[in-house]
């Protein structure tokens, strides 16, 4: 390793003390036994970088951010993968790190960051990704990386790469793209219900119903009905995710008044009472979208019961739906006429 990159590594892991802020995954928060590992796993990985073993340190790092997602945590990792030649890796390292850190952290130390994030990131191709199924698995070459609809954009290694979704009940949908270092490219994969024979059907499949199918009748009620199911589905997740802000907030004040043995830690301000902020904000904001949700389902489900009373009474319909589960977008279109 050159010495310009030995000193940036050193720069971040000297600069970043190892707060317990606390990430947790998406399903719980962390538990003490997990944020007591996370700190002794990141002990252990800033030793062999200080020993210039970079492959293992870059394994302890990540094994602690798998029990607790920190800044510093975040920022050393990704500094690493740098270093190793994994920028796509490190451009998603450092950018939960620069989201993350704290407003009275080392202005030279955020500095550092954000070179060294616009350095991953320029040597990355950067995929915005659109799903049309939520909860589908995606993949890139045929690596998981997570469920439908993804937050953020997708950092990948330039050159050819195969996207992939799949769902239960759908046909898998693969897209294969050229994709160049410094260059942002959107990708839709749209998957298409799979019939008793295993073969794509629906509105979508095949454009539409054919006006004199019975069935078609009943397009619009259908679609309707799908919309408010998907919202209802959006709106649940989005109140899961609240209610794990809500325990994050709460493991991080337990956490806050264990360490300070105070009742009242954050009189004081301080990093982590400006996370426990963000954590009971985005609770609030994740509330809030679900509510919002739950009322576009009661739409859409009054909408397909006017519908089927419409389909009920002989009036013909053709529509058609499509949705989309993405970093930037989320939602289901009905196309047609009734």
């Amino acid at each position: 390793m050159n010495r310009h990159a030995r000193l940036l590594l050193c720069a971040l892991a000297v600069s970043v003390p190892a707060a317990p802020a606390l990430g947790g995954g998406p399903d719980k928060a962390p538990t003490v036994e997990d944020l007591r590992r996370a700190d002794e796993l990141y002990r252990q990985a800033s030793a062999l970088l200080d020993a210039g073993k970079l492959p293992e340190a870059r394994a302890k790092y990540a094994e602690a951010w798998e029990l607790k997602q920190s800044y510093d945590i975040a920022t050393n990792l990704g500094a690493v993968e740098l270093a190793l030649g994994d920028e796509p890796g490190a451009a998603t390292h450092l950018r939960w790190g620069m989201r993350n850190f704290p407003v009275n952290g080392n202005p030279d130390t955020r500095k550092v960051l954000e070179q060294r994030y616009a350095e991953a990131k320029a040597a990355s191709g950067t995929v915005i990704l659109n799903v049309s199924v939520a909860g589908a698995d995606i993949t890139v070459d045929g690596k998981s990386i997570g469920q439908a609809p993804l937050p953020d954009e997708v950092y990948v290694e330039p050159g050819k790469r195969t996207f992939g979704a799949s769902a239960k009940g759908y046909e898998t949908a693969t897209e294969v793209r050229d994709i160049a270092a410094d260059t942002t490219i959107d990708v839709s994969l749209t998957l298409a219900a799979s019939g008793p024979d295993g073969a794509g059907a629906g509105p979508g499949a095949g454009g539409g119903y054919p006006s004199d199918s019975g069935v078609a009748r009943y397009v619009p009620a259908i679609a309707l009905g799908a919309t408010a199911v998907a919202a209802g589905a959006i709106g649940l997740g989005l109140r899961v995710a609240a209610s794990g802000r809500a325990d994050d907030a709460a493991a991080r004040l337990d956490y806050l008044r264990v360490t300070t043995g105070t009742a009242t830690p954050c009189d004081g301000g301080g990093a982590e009472c400006d996370a426990l902020d963000a954590d009971l904000g985005a609770h609030d904001d994740l509330t809030q979208a679900s509510v919002a949700m739950f009322v576009v389902g009661a739409a859409g489900l009054a909408g397909a019961g006017v519908a089927l009373g419409v389909a009920a009474s002989g009036a013909g319909g053709v529509a058609v739906i499509v949705p989309t589960f993405g970093p930037r977008t989320a939602g289901l279109t009905l196309v047609g006429s009734f």
